[in-house]
């Protein structure tokens, strides 16, 4: 990844005067063509604390398998055609999977692709990070602002399993996604260097032997695992989404839900304050996603300025367009509770977002339903209706639109709030200060809109949910 300079790898000297607890010999000893089920796939991590820091130590192996790997498949290079024309490629005159590539290359080198080689690796994290330093937003790689230390340079964080957490982007800062590179499991290594001589190769590209680590979400990890599961066997989608890391500065990174289910209400740089168990004290924490940034893009809170903190590229997330992202529904005492620990009215200085309304309810001003059929309802995955006019949960059983308590009663199954009927023509749809005109289209797609920053054009036989700050649940048709 591009590292910025205030990211740089701890010294021997500066991890020495650390507590940090070593790994047995065994940890650096195991071989990827040994690691298997029964010893943990060769992954080794010891975490303790203190009273004021966490450090983990790890040897840098997932904890599941890995297949030999080559980013654009054997026989190719390590460096996609724009990195190239753009001069970002960082590791040229290399070929992965070819029949001399141990020879060539070095430890972590097979002739089907790269494996990972144990390394040991050392990150010191704050227990608890101070969302109201004067610095925010920080450097998502920064460590030495938020007392913190660690060995890899690149990383932003560590995972649960002492994997390090890097950014959205490949060596030439280039996305994931956009490189077309494929992440079993969230990760890959780095390209085989023991044997290069780095004087050829652009600075950064070290000589090492090919680490595991992570870029986007680590889906093999437990806490994604156990949700892909059928809740008869104990998934919990509904529930807030599980610890899977800490970044740099202290906040902990959780899987895609909120509080149930509800997608996480985030700031620019991927974080939010809300509770992460029900019921429980606020914090603020970052919450992965399946899109760029993947993790965070900046340590938060965003504070509107996340792209001052940005390299080459941007990875800012959208944000909710305010200074300060709080999950609806958050105790606004509590929050502020949390936040007097450093400064009681910091949070007064900055725009929120409307935090106070459980903005998954129907609104009139946010949502519009509108029924395909004259006397049929289109089912939505909201509060609307079933097919054939039967019942929802929001909406008594009636024939022909009869009245319910959030329905309002109209002739010739007209639309009322919280239920649908006759196709309605020309009808305009509002969020916050933005409204999509109605225009023709014969696509039928399930989709997931923002309109702080594009209209979405709506069709007739749409179904919509807004919430308070401008993310809105589309099932319909509909165009940009």
């Amino acid at each position: 990844a591009v590292v910025s300079t205030q990211s740089t790898g701890a010294s021997e000297e500066e991890i020495a005067a650390e507590p940090f607890l070593e790994l047995p010999e065994i940890c650096y000893d195991i071989a990827w063509e040994d690691a298997n089920r029964d010893n943990n796939w060769g992954n080794c991590v010891n975490i303790t604390t203190d009273s004021t820091h966490r450090y983990v130590t790890s040897n840098s192996v997932p904890d599941s398998y890995y297949n030999p790997y080559c980013p654009l498949g054997r026989g190719y290079g390590y460096c996609i055609d724009l990195e190239y024309e753009l001069g970002r490629c960082m590791f040229p005159n290399l070929t992965c999977g070819v029949e001399n590539s141990p020879e060539v290359l070095g430890p972590g080198a097979t002739t089907y692709g790269d494996v990972w080689v144990p390394n040991v690796n050392y990150y010191k994290i704050k227990l608890n990070g101070n969302p109201t330093l004067s610095d925010r937003p920080g450097d998502m790689y920064a460590a030495g602002p938020v007392d913190a230390l660690k060995t890899m340079s690149p990383a932003l964080g560590v995972a649960i399993n002492g994997i390090p957490i890097l950014g959205p982007n490949d060596a030439g800062d280039i996305s994931i996604d956009e490189a077309g590179l494929q992440l079993a499991c969230g990760g890959h290594v780095t390209p085989p260097l023991s044997l290069i001589d780095s004087s050829n190769y652009p600075q950064g590209a070290a000589p090492t032997a090919p680490i595991y680590h992570y870029h986007k979400a680590p889906s093999c990890l437990e806490p994604f695992t156990q949700d892909y599961k059928a809740i008869s066997r104990g998934s919990t989608p509904n529930k807030h989404g599980k610890l899977t890391g800490w970044a740099m500065d202290g906040f902990g990174m959780y899987t895609y839900q909120d509080h149930g289910g509800e997608t996480p209400v985030v700031d620019e740089c991927g974080g939010h304050f809300g509770s992460v168990e029900e019921g429980g004290d606020v914090v603020y924490h970052y919450h992965v996603r399946a899109f760029v940034p993947y993790t965070i893009a900046c340590q938060g809170p965003a504070l509107g300025k996340c792209q001052d903190k940005q390299g080459v590229t941007d990875y800012c997330h959208y944000g909710c367009g305010a200074d300060v992202c709080v999950q609806p529904g958050t105790d606004e005492s509590k929050l502020r509770s949390y936040l007097s620990q450093w400064n009681d009215t910091w949070l007064d200085s900055y725009t929120i977002n409307n935090f106070n309304e459980q903005c998954n309810s129907p609104t009139e001003e946010t949502e519009e339903y509108f029924g395909p059929f004259p006397d049929d309802r289109k089912q939505g995955p909201g509060p609307g209706p079933g097919p054939h006019d039967r019942n929802g949960p929001n909406n008594k059983k009636g024939p022909n639109n009869k009245k319910g308590p959030n329905n309002k009663k109209g002739p010739n199954n007209k639309k009322g709030r919280g239920g649908s009927g006759k196709m309605h023509q020309n009808r305009k749809l509002k969020a916050g200060n933005q409204e999509a005109e109605e225009l023709p289209v014969s696509m039928e797609l399930h989709m997931v809109g923002h309109l702080h920053d594009q209209q979405l054009k709506w069709t007739t036989g749409g179904y919509s949910q807004c919430n308070c700050d401008g993310l809105c649940y589309c099932f319909g048709s509909f165009i940009y």
